[in-house]
């Protein structure tokens, strides 16, 4: 995890997963050329909003979530929407996005990929616990990143 943070109003594409005007948690994910990169549904839920932005192709690890090329995925659980923004990187010159607005997704299941280095940011809902820190590295579909909590029910988010 390369950051991890509340983001407001002025966060790039919030107000597609907060309509509410609401903020979030921000985790950010960086991969290298050597990483994996096929994402996952980080939650269970229906997906109710995609949206791609052409853009540039800078390198992932810098604040750039402005200039490049990306993918947002937005996926409506109980506990709130959550947002999975595919950043493409230097390197990367294409994501590719497996769902549809519409369709139900169950946590783990690939919801994209994005070829060679990129980034990955996660926003949250504030009623979130995150599990991680910076500088830990995550394993895609099995990390536990951060969990729901709404009353004494826990639900993991990956």
């Amino acid at each position: 995890m390369d950051r991890i943070e509340r983001v407001g109003s002025d966060y790039p594409l919030i107000d597609r997963i907060f309509p509410d005007g609401s903020g979030g948690i921000l985790i950010s994910t960086f991969m290298s050329p050597f990483d994996v990169h096929v994402n996952r549904a980080p939650v269970s839920g229906k997906v109710i909003y995609t949206e791609h932005v052409d853009g540039r192709f800078q390198v992932a690890r810098s604040r750039v979530l402005t200039e490049n090329e990306k993918n947002l995925i937005v996926i409506k659980t109980d506990y709130g929407n959550v947002g999975v923004i595919q950043i493409a990187g230097f390197v990367a010159r294409r994501i590719v996005q497996y769902v549809k607005e519409g369709e139900y997704v169950e946590r783990g299941d690939r919801i994209g990929m994005i070829r060679f280095g990129s980034r990955v940011d996660l926003v949250l809902p504030e009623n979130c616990e995150v599990l991680v820190k910076t500088g830990s590295r995550p394993m895609a579909g099995e990390t536990v990143v951060a969990r729901f909590n709404p009353g004494k029910k826990r639900v993991n988010v990956q």
